[in-house]
């Protein structure tokens, strides 16, 4: 209290009144300083409150790339590890599913809306989750663009404040992005394709050599066409490189440093740290649409990952979690399911 005249010894209480619904009392007990000279020891004071839960849209993003197969102490598989914490974060959420709508894509190579934002989600994410396997590259510009399409996060931009649900996506991943989507042209044919490295590495996408291919964007299907050399992408008798090429694109709007969009056979080493900037700096481009609208994005990060990036994928560095240790996946991800339960009945 501001009056130096009083002591106070405080107490707080907490019930569920529903299952959406919190009541908490504070008790306290006032003893004046000079009690005696009034003729009482002191006063009994309490105050009650409701705080009403709100509902929510919960899009979890989750990496599945190749590197998500190695073992981890114990025997256990990343991948493992990691469906069993997607599912018990679900858990925490299966007593408001009939209000609460949450969905979740995965991704490697191609990204994949496994459950659309919904209700009664519990079935039918457990089923998804328990399908994931790990396998192929990381495509997380895709990912994190996905939950701001259909199937993702309601525009509530012409709603009043007071229709606003509670938006959270919690994303995880456990190494760098080795991929991004773009359109190439080679011999005159203009494809929607995944240009993907030809490594997933942990922590690291150069090393592309001869091998850094084309994938169908719809099904993940490797196309017959490589991503380089670079150059025209037109046909060969008509193609100023000479030889068949590759016209990037991205090059239009972001180009390799030194060069011009069409440039012929630009060299593997620029484009190693081309690939590597654009491919993170995409998916933190569609993560800051994402906080533009009012979503809070939480991150979770396995093993040798960049946390520059992950920190710009997070709504701050109060919303990112780290282990080494897929086996303390399921605890960081509960902290995280309760972060959110928390936030919904400030």
């Amino acid at each position: 209290p501001a009056d130096p005249t009083v002591l106070l010894v405080m107490g707080f209480t907490a019930q569920m009144i529903d299952t959406d619904r919190l009541s908490v009392t504070a008790q306290a007990t006032a003893i004046p300083v000079f009690s005696g000279l009034v003729g009482f020891d002191q006063v009994a004071v309490s105050s009650g409150a409701q705080a009403q839960k709100r509902e929510a849209e919960i899009m979890m993003i989750l990496d599945r790339s190749g590197s998500m197969g190695m073992s981890a102490p114990g025997g256990h598989t990343a991948i493992s590890d990691l469906r069993t914490a997607a599912k018990s974060f679900v858990g925490f959420f299966a007593a408001t599913q009939d209000r609460d709508k949450v969905g979740m894509i995965s991704f490697s190579t191609t990204a994949r809306l496994d459950r659309a934002l919904a209700t009664n989600f519990v079935s039918s994410l457990t089923t998804a989750i328990n399908a994931m396997q790990a396998e192929g590259y990381t495509d997380t510009e895709d990912a994190v663009d996905m939950a701001d399409g259909s199937g993702g996060f309601t525009d509530q931009s012409g709603l009043p404040g007071e229709r606003h649900v509670q938006q959270f996506a919690v994303f995880f991943s456990d190494g760098m992005p080795t991929a991004f989507h773009d359109q190439f042209m080679v011999n005159g044919v203009l494809y929607d394709a995944i240009v993907r490295a030809s490594t997933n590495s942990v922590g690291g996408c150069a090393g592309f050599g001869d091998n850094m291919r084309l994938v169908n964007a719809l099904n993940g299907q490797e196309l017959s066409v490589y991503a380089i050399p670079t150059g025209d992408g037109k046909p060969l008798a008509m193609s100023a490189c000479g030889r068949t090429t590759t016209r990037w694109y991205a090059f239009d709007s972001v180009p390799v440093t030194g060069y011009a969009p069409t440039a012929c056979s630009i060299p593997a080493t620029a484009l190693d740290n081309y690939f590597c900037t654009e491919a993170k700096r995409r998916a933190v481009a569609h993560a800051a649409e994402l906080k533009a609208k009012g979503v809070v994005v939480f991150v979770i990060g396995l093993g040798n990952v960049d946390r520059t990036f992950l920190g710009q994928i997070a709504t701050s560095s109060q919303f990112v979690y780290y282990t080494p240790d897929s086996s303390q996946l399921l605890s960081l991800f509960q902290q995280v399911a309760q972060q959110i339960q928390l936030r919904l009945v400030q």
